[in-house]
């Protein structure tokens, strides 16, 4: 009997209510309840939700029991792994924000050494781990030559990372990080929740460093907890440090030997023959979107998220001719006509909120780094823009859907485009922050990804496409009478 159906069991227990009164008094059928109390059926949603208010219970039991059968319904793993994509969504650019905020680690370690051995120390405690790492990122930032790291992706090795984010401020020398990820294969126990908490760690790091940030992966069949029945699973490698940690980040070892370290690069270089670069390219600034348009200049994206109104959308034939002497709106243009002569038919599914319509309204400029490139707008060219993107929400039938889930907050500084069954674009496009795309060919992460939009559809966490299309005409509108612009 699985955890939804023991614990309707026990409500209905503590209601003092049977079956067949439960039934008669909410016009469920008896058998319908029956089977899922048993665990041999389960209802859909509503019927649960119906249950719940014939079984006298607290607004955050039937929260509880809702959740638990969302679990049924979908698989712990696949309902975890959509939590864990939901978490990474809403919290990247407030992790960044966060990185940004930490204060330096005011203790320093003396260089490593005992009695016995004056080039290895032991660390015993997790602020001795912290001690070295500051160290070993300290002494290879101020050593002359370009700086390199290398490690996996073990606990706490965000701070390692804040570390550089800081130290790169100040130095002009080149920074590179090179980290190794072992994903889980999908054999594994819970491989799409790891794997999703990985990618939680990863990506602010690829929009956050602007030197070189490489990640190299492989996938591995060792579940995460075998982690600790293995002789230090962790690594931090620099041109003069080498760390080995434990797995619950207690113990370790720092050490200073350059023929241990030498060795241990040496040994990195092979096992590296092992993995494959993660991201396809990552930088920043207006190459970036260089490299968007060269590489998705024909194909629609399968899947688009994001927290603010398409731009592309916008462009209606007349202002089409008045930006060919403007690089970047020619580039939005070109990708269009492309997809155009390449006849495609657009089957994209749009999940986005109305963000940066209103400032297009009032100030003519399109939102975050989009502003940046593109020119102000007079208020006859904003007022063709908002009707222009009416009639294509008509007329080329698009799947565009609204939040509707308040719980849904899409953030305007990130936005992920999915094309070909296996690449997931993540674009930041934050004016805080610079423009960067970071783009992941994997069809596990793909599927996840899929999975997790096409749940915010099913589930009804997003307004229909007919209501979508209702509710943004009636914000145009809306607007178009907030800025006095007459009768739409």
């Amino acid at each position: 009997m699985s955890k939804f159906s023991e614990k309707c069991k026990e409500y209905i227990s503590r209601s003092n209510r049977n079956v067949y009164q439960i039934a008669k008094f909410s016009g469920l059928e008896r058998t319908m309840i029956q089977r899922m109390v048993s665990g041999s059926r389960l209802p859909d949603i509503n019927a649960v939700k119906l249950f719940c208010k014939h079984i006298q219970i607290t607004k955050m039991e039937e929260e509880e029991l809702l959740e638990l059968y969302k679990m049924e319904k979908v698989g712990k793993d696949t309902y975890y792994a959509r939590q864990e994509v939901e978490k990474l969504l809403s919290g990247i650019q407030q992790l960044r924000r966060g990185w940004n905020d930490l204060a330096d680690y005011q203790r320093m370690m003396s260089p490593a050494g005992t009695r016995k051995d004056p080039h290895i120390r032991p660390l015993k405690f997790e602020v001795d781990i912290m001690e070295a790492i500051q160290y070993a990122v300290q002494k290879e930032i101020d050593q002359g030559s370009d700086a390199r790291i290398d490690m996996d992706l073990f606990p706490k090795c965000e701070y390692v990372m804040q570390q550089l984010i800081r130290k790169e401020k100040g130095s002009h020398r080149s920074i590179t990080c090179n980290q190794y990820v072992n994903f889980m294969r999908a054999s594994c126990n819970g491989s799409a929740i790891e794997n999703i908490r990985m990618l939680r760690t990863i990506i602010p790091f690829a929009f956050t460093l602007h030197h070189n940030y490489n990640v190299l992966y492989s996938y591995t069949t060792t579940e995460q907890k075998d982690n600790y029945n293995r002789l230090w699973p962790h690594f931090l490698i620099t041109g003069g440090c080498l760390i080995l940690l434990s797995e619950n980040m207690q113990r370790g070892l720092l050490i200073e030997n350059e023929e241990i370290i030498r060795q241990y690069r040496e040994e990195l270089e092979m096992i590296s023959r092992q993995y494959r670069p993660l991201f396809e390219k990552t930088s920043t600034g207006g190459n970036q979107i260089d490299m968007y348009f060269e590489k998705k200049v024909v194909k629609f994206p399968d899947w688009v998220y994001e927290g603010h109104i398409c731009v592309r959308k916008m462009f209606y034939p007349e202002l089409v001719k008045r930006e060919r002497d403007n690089p970047y709106a020619t580039m939005l243009i070109t990708r269009y006509d492309e997809q155009q002569r390449a006849k495609e038919k657009e089957d994209s599914c749009y999940i986005s909120s109305l963000g940066g319509l209103e400032e297009l309204a009032k100030t003519g400029k399109f939102p975050g780094i989009y502003g940046q490139f593109s020119r102000t707008y007079t208020v006859e060219e904003r007022k063709k823009m908002l009707e222009y993107y009416v009639e294509e929400l008509e007329e080329k039938d698009l799947k565009v859907y609204l939040p509707k889930d308040p719980l849904l907050l899409i953030d305007e500084g990130i936005s992920i485009e999915m094309f070909g069954g296996k690449e997931v674009a993540f674009i930041s496009t934050s004016s805080e922050f610079p423009f960067g795309m970071v783009t992941i060919s994997e069809s596990n992460i793909y599927s996840i990804f899929q999975d997790y939009f096409e749940s915010l559809i099913k589930d009804g966490r997003v307004w229909s496409i007919e209501e979508t299309k209702k509710r943004i005409e009636e914000q145009i509108r809306l607007l178009w009478t907030q800025q006095g612009w007459g009768e739409w």
